[in-house]
């Protein structure tokens, strides 16, 4: 596998892979057609399985377990009481068992928390070994050449792909390094290498909440659009926090959403950049918070992208100012999946 880890990718090439299409119609999933390696993309694992684990996660997290089949993957959340995200996962079903991928600083205490539900459950959850390395895949041509080679290595090496819910552009492979080791250095492809903010631009483009330790138990699902992404199921029984968040579809209207937006951060040094869970505020001179941030990446000429909760009728356009700073501004943007106004 050709690249360099330590030569992150091009700003200019940066904008241009994996653009959705409201974006910029005339961008490619991919710069050229060479693929997008992300060596660290921030995610922690861990690993569910037993006899009980299908049943242990179908009481636990937002999404429904059982319609989730070998080899495939979702979004999902997972809830205090009172209906807040402790944290997002991407679940996948492998066949060794359940995988959920996290943000890494949540790692050590959503697994302790995880634990406590098991009771008598016949299931382990467990932190994957310091040996595992998850890589961030971008481009269907590469995912296409990668799956390939998969197919073609030994059993033995343990590496599987996992393509991203409902898109074909983005992958993750999961092994042990020194089996990833062996399958870069069969990999006859030039590709590109980018960083973990690649990784969480790529993830604002395409509007998928990622909580972490910094947001964890401030929005409830539906404010941060896990249902609009099938994270949300609310057909299956009961899991933490589940009557709050049906309550909120089917008795009340939802007064907060989340946004994709840009703040110009070309003042500011890079201590002073805007992060998640920062609060913002009407323009109207109005000092009350009106939303967070969920998310940020830096991008071009000293910008920023975001993903904001904020009030359900904002729209693209509109402008909301950080709390701390009345100067820094946000543009709201289209997302590539419609809000609505729903209940």
């Amino acid at each position: 596998m050709q690249y360099t880890p330590n030569n992150p990718l091009d700003p200019k090439e940066r904008l241009r892979a994996d653009l959705p299409p409201e974006a910029n119609s005339t961008a490619s999933s991919c710069p050229s057609s060479e693929g997008i390696v992300i060596t660290e993309c921030g995610f922690g694992l861990i690993y569910v399985n037993g006899e009980d684990a299908d049943e242990f996660l179908q009481s636990q997290l937002t999404c429904d377990i059982s319609a989730l089949t070998l080899n495939q993957s979702t979004y999902s959340g997972w809830c205090n009481p009172k209906g807040r995200l402790l944290t997002t996962f991407m679940v996948l079903r492998s066949p060794l068992g359940f995988i959920l991928l996290l943000p890494s600083n949540n790692i050590d205490p959503v697994t302790s928390r995880l634990k406590m539900y098991i009771l008598r459950a016949k299931v382990s959850v467990e932190k994957a070994p310091q040996t595992i390395e998850v890589v961030e895949l971008c481009g269907g041509q590469l995912i296409h050449n990668i799956k390939l080679l998969v197919d073609t290595l030994d059993s033995k090496c343990g590496i599987t792909l996992h393509n991203y819910p409902n898109n074909q552009e983005r992958a993750l492979i999961i092994g042990e390094a020194e089996s990833l080791k062996t399958l870069r250095a069969e990999l006859d492809q030039p590709v590109l290498a980018a960083d973990e903010n690649h990784h969480h631009w790529l993830n604002i483009r395409h509007g998928i909440p990622e909580i972490s330790i910094t947001t964890s138990e401030l929005f409830v699902p539906q404010e941060v659009n896990l249902d609009l992404l099938d994270g949300v199921s609310f057909t299956k029984g009961c899991y933490p926090g589940q009557e709050i968040v049906a309550r909120m579809r089917y008795r009340g209207k939802l007064k907060r959403r989340m946004f994709s937006g840009h703040i110009d951060i070309s003042s500011l040094q890079p201590e002073d950049y805007p992060s998640a869970g920062d609060t913002l505020r009407a323009t109207d001179g109005d000092q009350q918070k009106v939303g967070t941030l969920v998310a940020t990446a830096c991008t071009l000429n000293k910008g920023m992208d975001v993903l904001a909760v904020l009030p359900a009728q904002s729209e693209p356009g509109s402008r909301f100012s950080l709390s701390n700073r009345e100067n820094q501004m946000i543009t709201l943007h289209t997302l590539p999946y419609s809000i609505g106004q729903e209940s």
